[in-house]
C-alpha cells in the first residue's frame, strides 16, 4: 500500500493543506508554520484508527465512540482543542483524507471524520470495511512510527511484550524501547544484517550486540561499536543513536510511514547529510514513505536535489507556492521567520535590526524625525551575507513601490575608510530603494554615551558629561581592548576580507582605547551608574534627545 496524497483539514493551526506524497517528503516553515501539526495529524490519524479496533466490540465492528483515555496518541489532552480555531462541536471537527494504492494498483481514498460525541467523547466516522482501515489499524505491525524530536535513550531496558513495545511506538515514545526492538532483531539473522549493512554507510566499522536471559538479567544489555571497542548503546554518540533508532524501527515493522519531527536537531552537517542518505536507503530497503520537519539547509538540499524527495513549504498553516526564494539559504541563516513575516503586513518601511531587541534603534530613529507607525522592525542577524539580505530586501520591495529598506549595522570598530568602502559596497548590490547605514560608532548603544545626549538627558554642562565618560572608559581600559579587538577580528571575516587598506588593530586603538572606539554595551551602564553616584537624577540615557540626530538618519526619505 502507497500513500498518494494527504489531506488535512481543521486541525490544529491548519485550515486546508494536501500533500502529493513522494518516497521522501520534507517539510520546511518558520515556528508555527505547521510543519509539527503535519506529522502529529498524520500519526494521530492512524493511532485513532488502531484505537477504535482495540477498543472495538469485535473485528469486524470497531468502536465509533472514544474517550480521551482511550486513543493511544494524542498531541494534546484537551483534546476538543485540536479543531482549527475553535473547540471541536458535534457538528464540525479535524478531517483526515487518504488516497492511496491498493494491492491491486488501484487508486482508493479513505476520510476519517472526528467530531464531538456524548459525555465528551469523540465521535470517529470512517468506512469500516476500507483496505486502509483494516492495514491502519493491524495491531501486530505499526503502520506508522512517529519519532518527535531528537529522542535520547533511557538508561536501562526491561523486557517488554510485544503489545507494551507497540503501543509505546503507537504513542510516540519510540525511543524509550531501542533495546527491546534490537533484542527482536538480534533473534532474526537477515534483519541483522540489513540493520548493520545500512548503519554501516554512515558509521563504516559498526557493530551492535544485545543480550538477554529472562533467567539471569532484568534489563536488556546492548553495546554498539564504532571504532575498535564497545561502548554501551547509552553512551554511544548522539548521530549514532538517532541513525540506529530509525533504521531498528524500519527494518523490523516496516511501517507505511515513518514521521520524524526534526531528526537533525544537534547531529553534525555531516551527519545530517549521512543521516538523509540513511533515510533513502530505509525507504528503498522497506518501502517506507518518510516525512520529515526540518531547519536544515543540509537536509533540504539532500531532499530536493534528489528526484525521489519532495519539499514543502509552510507558513501558517497553508502551502506555500511559487516564490521565488533560495529556501536553503534562508534555512541555513534562520531568516525563513522574518522572510515570512513580511508577507502578513505590508509597512512602507522595513527596518532591519542586528538585535532582537530594537527599542534602542526605535529611539535613535524618533529621534532623527522618523514616523514608527510606518516602519516594521526585522530582527535579522545574516546582514553581513550580501546575498541572502539582497532576496529578502528584494522581497519586501517587489510589495509595493512606494516601499523603502532601512538596513542597521554596528560600526564594530571601523575605520572611516573602512566604512566608506562597506557602504560602497552594500551600495552596488543592494536594489534600488534600500540604504544600508553603518553606525559611525561602535554599537546602538554608543550613541546614547555622548557628552552631548548625557548633558542633555540629565540637565549638566557638557564638560562635566564628558569628564565622566573619560574617567568610565579609562578604567576599563583593559575591558575594551580585549572586546575591540576581537570585533575587529570579526569584521575582517565578516565585511572587510578584500579590502586592501583595512588597518591593523594597533594603528586603530593606539595606547589607550578612545571613546570612539569604546563599546557602548560596556560603557553605557557604567556612565549611568556614575552619573547616579553623583547624584544626577535621570530615569535612563535610553531616551530620545536633539543629540541623537545623524545626517544620513535623518536624509532617510520617507514615504508618503
Amino acid at each position: 500500500m502507497k500513500i498518494k496524497k494527504i489531506r488535512i483539514r481543521s486541525f490544529k493551526n491548519i485550515n486546508d493543506i494536501s500533500l502529493d506524497l513522494d518516497d521522501m517528503n520534507l517539510l520546511v516553515g518558520g515556528n508555527n508554520a505547521g510543519k509539527s501539526s503535519v506529522i502529529q495529524g498524520i500519526h494521530f490519524t492512524i493511532s485513532a484508527l488502531r484505537s477504535a479496533k482495540m477498543h472495538g466490540k469485535s473485528a469486524n465492528m470497531p468502536a465509533s465512540t472514544l474517550g480521551v483515555n482511550q486513543f493511544t496518541f494524542l498531541p494534546t489532552q484537551e483534546i476538543m482543542e485540536i479543531h482549527h480555531r475553535w473547540p471541536m462541536t458535534q457538528d464540525y471537527g479535524p478531517k483526515f483524507d487518504f488516497q492511496y494504492l491498493d494491492e491491486d494498483g488501484d487508486l482508493q481514498d479513505f476520510r476519517l471524520s472526528l467530531f464531538r460525541g456524548k459525555n465528551a467523547n469523540i465521535s470517529l466516522n470512517f468506512p469500516k470495511n476500507s483496505p486502509f482501515f483494516r492495514a491502519a489499524s493491524d495491531v501486530r505491525t505499526p503502520f506508522s512510527v512517529y519519532v518527535p524530536g531528537l529522542a535520547g535513550i533511557p538508561l536501562a531496558e526491561e523486557r517488554r511484550a510485544n503489545s507494551i513495545v507497540q503501543t509505546g511506538i503507537a504513542q510516540g515514545d519510540a525511543n524509550l524501547f531501542l533495546r527491546n526492538v534490537l533484542h527482536r532483531l538480534e533473534k532474526e539473522p537477515r534483519h541483522m544484517a540489513a540493520l548493520c549493512t545500512l548503519m554501516r554507510n554512515i558509521f563504516p566499522k559498526f557493530a551492535v550486540e544485545t543480550k538477554f536471559d529472562e533467567n539471569l538479567n532484568q534489563y536488556i544489555s546492548s553495546k554498539v561499536r564504532l571504532g575498535g571497542s564497545w561502548t554501551p548503546l547509552e553512551m554511544a554518540g548522539t548521530g549514532c543513536l538517532q541513525a540506529l533508532q530509525l533504521a531498528a524501527y524500519v527494518i523490523l515493522y516496516e511501517p507505511k510511514l515513518l514521521l520524524l519531527d526534526e531528526p537533525d536537531a544537534h547531529l553534525h552537517p555531516g551527519n545530517q547529510k549521512l543521516l538523509v542518505e540513511l533515510l533513502f536507503s530505509l525507504s528503498d530497503t522497506a518501502g517506507t514513505q518518510i516525512i520529515l520537519a526540518s531547519h536544515s539547509r543540509h537536509v533540504f538540499d539532500s531532499i530536493q536535489n534528489n528526484p525521489l524527495g519532495s519539499v514543502y513549504w509552510l507558513s501558517a498553516g497553508d502551502l506555500v507556492e511559487d516564490l521565488d526564494a533560495d529556501v536553503g539559504l534562508l534555512l541555513e541563516l534562520g531568516a525563513l521567520d522574518r522572510f515570512e513575516e513580511l508577507k502578513s503586513a505590508e509597512p512602507k518601511v522595513l527596518v532591519f535590526a542586528e538585535d532582537e531587541k530594537t527599542k534602542k534603534l526605535e529611539i535613535l530613529l524618533l529621534s532623527n524625525g522618523w514616523d514608527l507607525e510606518k516602519c516594521r522592525f526585522i530582527s535579522f542577524n545574516g546582514v553581513d551575507n550580501l546575498e541572502a539580505t539582497k532576496i529578502v530586501v528584494e522581497y519586501f520591495l517587489s510589495m509595493s513601490e512606494e516601499a523603502r529598506v532601512f538596513i542597521y549595522r554596528d560600526g564594530d570598530g571601523m575605520t572611516p575608510n573602512e566604512r566608506a568602502w562597506a557602504l560602497e559596497r552594500y551600495a552596488n548590490i543592494l536594489p534600488e530603494r534600500s540604504t544600508m547605514f553603518i553606525s559611525t560608532l561602535t554599537d546602538i548603544e554608543h550613541f546614547f554615551c555622548s557628552s552631548d545626549h548625557v548633558a542633555e538627558i540629565c540637565e549638566i554642562d557638557g564638560d562635566e558629561a564628558f569628564t565622566i565618560i573619560e574617567e568610565v572608559i579609562d578604567e576599563n581600559q583593559a575591558k575594551l581592548s580585549s572586546k575591540i579587538t576581537r570585533k575587529r577580528e570579526d569584521l575582517k571575516f565578516k565585511i572587510l576580507r578584500t579590502f586592501e587598506g583595512r588597518e591593523n588593530i594597533d594603528n586603530v586603538i593606539g595606547d589607550r582605547v578612545s571613546f570612539h572606539y569604546s563599546l557602548g554595551k560596556i560603557i553605557l551602564p557604567k556612565i549611568e551608574n556614575r552619573l547616579r553616584e553623583l547624584g544626577h537624577n535621570f530615569q535612563s540615557l535610553l531616551a530620545p534627545s536633539p543629540a541623537l540626530r545623524v545626517e544620513e538618519i535623518e536624509e532617510f526619505e520617507m514615504p508618503e
